[in-house]
């Protein structure tokens, strides 16, 4: 189960346009915009930051914040108040919107982008146009996945038709839009009662839930501290094409393990068999399971001798574990 924006997609997204309404000036709405979101670390933030700095506005001082995990951020400057977030979000906070509004949504979010709303004292002063750009490698490692079997869904909290066009580029069938961080943990469970095994990648604050609730969480270097927090494993070179290693390595792990319980238990209870039932010498059942303890450490060993002749990949290199960090 993959989320979609900063894992899917490249960590930052681009602001392609800023639109305003109600007499305010452009690069107000993105000087306020960037003001609210200057604390924040999610991809969104980090883009209208950077549009901000690239245009090299003045941001006014943000005197307090809040962020409402899943639809977006309240701040106040010592003359305004902000709220900065989705469509939903501007609903929420009682700020009135246009019927055409919701029209310039739908033409925008045809063409996949997403739109991010800056509401000043109540009112829509205006939108900023990002536009996610696809990772390189989603479209390879998604093959590799479906390669090996693997029933592939999105969960995001973007809108319906981002998701819907990011899907259908990537040919995932199953995919679910404009999730709440509770929801997206909601339906990992609905899966797991499903008797599905579930692993979810994600990166961001919004994903941390879902990760909690995973089978098997991953997450990526340079995401938010709550998923590299909550992830079992985390990508450190923030690649996704890491994660059909991540498969293989855990089929060696189990194909080892299974191995290591027919070399030692298997023997054992073929001596005993013979010790009860077919008068095996004391001594001979004794060199006989020997023989398999030394196998067993061998096969245990395998690995780490395989290794010697063929180093691990630069991917496996750069794949840590939670259970390494700890120790």
């Amino acid at each position: 189960v993959f989320d979609k924006t900063g894992t899917l997609t490249l960590e930052q997204p681009q602001v392609m346009a800023v639109h305003s309404w109600h007499g305010f000036a452009q690069d107000a709405v993105l000087a306020l915009a960037a003001a609210a979101e200057q604390r924040q670390n999610h991809p969104l933030a980090r883009a209208i930051i950077a549009a901000a700095q690239e245009s090299e506005l003045a941001l006014p001082a943000v005197d307090a914040s809040r962020y409402d995990v899943g639809y977006g951020i309240r701040a106040a400057t010592t003359e305004h108040e902000l709220h900065v977030g989705s469509l939903r979000y501007m609903a929420l906070a009682d700020v009135p919107i246009a019927d055409d509004v919701y029209s310039h949504q739908a033409a925008i979010h045809a063409h996949g982008g997403a739109l991010v709303y800056v509401a000043v004292d109540g009112r829509l002063a205006g939108a900023i146009e990002l536009h996610a750009t696809l990772r390189p490698e989603a479209e390879q490692i998604i093959a590799q996945l479906k390669a090996r079997k693997l029933k592939l869904y999105i969960l995001s909290g973007d809108h319906q038709e981002p998701t819907k066009r990011l899907a259908t580029q990537l040919g995932i069938d199953d995919y679910m839009a404009e999730l709440l961080p509770q929801e997206k943990a909601e339906w990992v469970q609905q899966l797991q009662a499903e008797g599905r095994v579930v692993c979810f990648v994600g990166d961001g604050i919004n994903d941390a839930i879902a990760l909690k609730h995973a089978h098997t969480s991953i997450s990526l270097r340079g995401a938010s501290t709550a998923a590299t927090d909550t992830a079992q494993i985390v990508l450190t070179d923030e690649s996704l094409i890491q994660l059909d290693e991540v498969f293989t390595l855990a089929q060696r792990f189990h194909n080892n393990m299974r191995n290591n319980y027919i070399t030692t238990f298997g023997p054992g209870l073929l001596c005993l068999g013979g010790i009860y039932f077919f008068n095996l010498k004391i001594l001979s059942s004794m060199i006989w399971y020997n023989a398999s303890l030394v196998a067993g450490l061998g096969n245990a060993l395998w690995p780490a001798l395989n290794r010697t002749d063929h180093p691990p990949s630069a991917h496996t290199a750069h794949i840590i574990s939670r259970s390494t960090l700890q120790a």
